[in-house]
């Protein structure tokens, strides 16, 4: 199998209009100015056929076509259809005003998610660059803030919100209905998606499109899908790798973890399941807004549960206040044993997102290395979730 390896991951699949709009968009909604002495001065800069190549914390590389917005001496800022940690090492290949490309180093020191899964991230170079090889000074002029530049003649074509932007997801499944309910899910999430239900049929939309996720089932008739896991690894390919299978063994947790996949589904798994999935998958470090409406048991309508549902959601103030107080560096045994007894207990007391989420932290304290910003993210989730709930 070749993965187009070659080729960057294209995230952001717009027309050049449509990239003008959205980094007008995105400039517009820069407000605070930051002090001019605090950074280089830097100009707008939208090049043709930018990629950033980023060592992620699992080894691998992945590398992206991005959107440019502007450049400065000290580094780059863009935008990509992906979460790219933070910190990060990276290569940044930038098109010169002769047509070669330059090759700088740098890291990742911002990514925001701006909306949709478009993402708003900066690199700082290694080196001081000479910005005139790039851009002609005479035609654009430094920018001190991005809130500066003028879009009066943007006028109307400033959109309320960018572009829609549909990653392409690849499902492999060899049971039929699994595959379109899959789909189903995940284009209502958002996404276009593939399909195959074999390692053959998977390698070769690999090879023709460029994929930047995938959801594989554990086993592929006589077929192993971690084995196709490792191969899409070892040919370069660094989007995120969901594997399912109905085997909850958490030892074959870690063998798939360390085949290469980012997240591990058992099945029965449903629509939420996956959204909670995709959410760390796609923006596994920035802080996500959290709803404020309440959440009612499913048993609220049962006269003789309401006593016991006001005891249980008075209980779960105080578990919130203690998930709060401690340290997911430091406490994990006590988030565990309070995880445990809300996975226990939330579906008893008609709450399943609860269980669910609980499930989610005790997973996520089970890995043989914990990520403890996403931890921090997942338990905060759960701990605004508690506090959400209603008993009537």
């Amino acid at each position: 199998m070749t993965h187009r390896a070659d080729k960057p991951i294209e995230t952001l699949r717009l027309s050049a209009e449509q990239k003008q709009r959205l980094v007008a968009h995105v400039n517009q909604s820069y407000q605070k100015p930051v002090p001019q002495e605090r950074r280089s001065p830097r100009v707008p800069y939208l090049a043709k056929g930018a990629i950033i190549a980023v060592r992620q914390p699992n080894g691998n590389l992945s590398r992206h076509a991005v959107l440019t917005r502007n450049l400065s001496s000290g580094g780059l800022s863009f935008m990509v259809g992906r979460f790219i940690y933070h910190n990060s090492p990276a290569e940044v290949i930038l098109p010169m005003l002769d047509g070669r490309g330059m090759i700088i180093t740098g890291r990742i020191v911002r990514c925001r998610l701006f909306e949709g899964i478009i993402h708003e991230c900066a690199v700082m170079f290694d080196e001081a660059l000479d910005i005139n090889l790039f851009v002609n000074a005479n035609s654009s002029p430094p920018v001190a803030v991005a809130s500066e530049i003028n879009l009066a003649d943007e006028g109307q074509n400033v959109p309320a919100a960018g572009p829609a932007i549909k990653p392409l997801v690849l499902i492999v499944d060899d049971f039929k209905n699994d595959r379109r309910l899959f789909c189903l899910w995940m284009e209502k999430l958002g996404f276009q998606t593939l399909e195959a239900h074999n390692v053959a049929g998977a390698e070769k939309i690999i090879s023709e499109n460029n994929v930047e996720m995938a959801l594989i089932n554990r086993k592929l008739g006589d077929e192993d899908g971690l084995e196709l896991v490792k191969k899409m690894r070892s040919d370069g390919f660094g989007g995120p790798i969901l594997v399912a299978s109905a085997d909850d063994d958490q030892a074959f947790r870690v063998h798939a973890r360390g085949a290469g996949a980012d997240e591990y589904m058992t099945k029965p798994f449903d629509q939420l399941d996956l959204k909670l999935a995709i959410d760390r998958l796609f923006t596994p470090g920035e802080p996500k807004p959290q709803p404020t409406t309440p959440i009612r048991s499913d048993l609220a309508g049962n006269d003789a549960m309401k006593p016991l549902l006001r005891d249980f959601v008075a209980g779960l103030g105080q578990t919130a206040d203690q998930l709060d107080g401690a340290d997911p560096e430091q406490d994990q045994d006590a988030i565990a044993d309070l995880c445990l007894e809300l996975k226990g207990s939330g579906s008893g007391y008609g709450f399943p997102q609860i269980s669910k989420l609980a499930l989610l932290v005790l997973d996520q304290l089970e890995t043989e290395q914990t990520d403890v910003e996403v931890l921090k993210k997942t338990v905060v989730e759960l701990t605004t979730m508690l506090r959400r709930a209603k008993a009537e």
